[in-house]
């Protein structure tokens, strides 16, 4: 557990961007017609530490700004529309932790409806991709996201989300807290809906994940959240926790496990 532990982490720690001598955390961004939020941002909240920093530093050269501060960065990255979502940070870590551990694309055990790509299929920009009805037609009734990004040509850390990540089909319950295991997920139901964040470390006392979570105020950023264990036998909406308010599992929140790693890792 601990080497899955420091990969999780490091890859959390690609998104405390650096620059000119000046650490802060990526903002967090959705792409929402609501202020400070705006509809076809860069990357469209899912991009890369990489691609986060690179537009930034160009957008500080054109703009001749002289930010100072860990605040003066994240503002300006806000500003520029900037920033990871929750579910997009989920999938870099683990999409990251599945290649270097298990060597396995995590992408072919997502799975999505298919009915929303029929539904997404009738998007302008879905239909360059000149994918025929037939095509569509003898999908399965569950598509696994690798099939969807192949035959539309989408990256896949823009059609992951939440639902996607924690489904039936791809994640299993983890319904005691003492089983909790780096790369876990913890799905909750926040103010503007679904909201997921990864478990990068555990120990018998406390667990660590971490999320990319906005607020009402429209600031907010990557950030770790403990959990402190006071009952191992019982979930999480036992233990004592920040974001217990938003943790409800008549809404099927829960502490959940990608099925593929269950299957592999499983005592019986």
């Amino acid at each position: 557990m601990e080497h899955d532990s420091q990969i999780l982490t490091k890859a959390a720690e690609e998104y405390h961007l650096e620059v000119n001598g000046v650490k802060f955390w990526t903002p967090y961004w959705i792409n929402w017609n609501t202020p400070p939020f705006f509809l076809n941002a860069p990357f469209d909240g899912k991009g890369t530490p990489g691609q986060i920093k690179s537009v930034l530093l160009r957008r500080i050269q054109e703009e001749k700004q002289t930010p100072r501060s860990a605040a003066d960065y994240q503002r300006l990255t806000l500003g520029w529309g900037l920033g990871i979502d929750c579910s997009g940070l989920a999938y870099y870590l683990l999409s990251h932790w599945l290649r270097q551990v298990y060597n396995l694309r995590l992408t072919d055990y997502l799975y999505t409806p298919k009915a929303d790509v029929v539904e997404a299929s009738r998007k302008p920009h879905w239909q360059k991709a000149g994918v025929k009805p037939a095509q569509i037609d003898a999908l399965p009734a569950q598509v696994s996201v690798s099939q969807v990004c192949e035959l539309f040509h989408r990256h896949p850390m823009h059609i992951t989300n939440v639902a996607r990540l924690t489904s039936k089909q791809a994640a299993v319950t983890v319904p005691k807290a003492k089983d909790t295991r780096p790369g876990d997920m913890v799905k909750l139901t926040g103010p503007s809906g679904q909201h997921i964040g990864i478990v990068v470390a555990v120990n018998a006392k406390r667990l660590r994940y971490v999320d990319s979570r906005g607020f009402a105020a429209g600031v907010g950023s990557v950030r770790y959240q403990d959990i402190v264990i006071k009952d191992p036998e019982a979930g999480l909406e036992q233990q004592y926790w920040q974001d217990r308010k938003v943790f409800d599992p008549k809404a099927n929140d829960r502490l959940c496990r990608l099925r593929v790693i269950d299957e592999r890792t499983r005592i019986v």
